[in-house]
C-alpha cells in the first residue's frame, strides 16, 4: 500500500523530524492529506487513512485516530475495530 512506502521510514527512524526539518514538512504534507482522507465515507479508504497515520508517527496522528473513533459518525464496526488496534500498534 503507497502509505506503507512512503510514511514506514517514519516508525522505523529512518527519518527524523525532531532534527531535520525536511523530515519534519514531509511529515506535516503526509499527515495533512491522511487527515483529509479520514472525511471519507469508504471504509478502504478510512482503513489506508488509518494505516498510513499509524505508520507516520506524526505527533497528533494518535489524538486524529482517537476523534475518529469517539466521532458520532456512521463508521462501520471494522472501521472503529481497526481504528483501536492501529492506536495499540497492531497493523494488519
Amino acid at each position: 500500500m503507497l502509505w506503507d512506502c512512503i510514511a514506514y521510514d517514519y516508525c522505523c527512524g529512518n527519518r527524523h523530524p525532531a532534527t531535520d526539518a525536511e523530515d519534519a514538512r514531509v511529515q506535516d504534507a503526509m499527515f495533512e492529506a491522511l487527515v483529509g482522507m479520514l472525511s471519507s465515507n469508504h471504509p478502504e479508504i478510512l482503513r489506508g487513512a488509518i494505516h498510513g497515520l499509524g505508520h507516520l508517527e506524526h505527533r497528533d496522528g494518535n489524538r486524529m485516530i482517537r476523534e475518529l473513533i469517539a466521532s458520532s459518525r456512521d463508521l462501520r464496526p471494522e472501521v472503529r475495530t481497526y481504528a483501536a488496534q492501529v492506536l495499540e500498534g497492531h497493523f494488519q
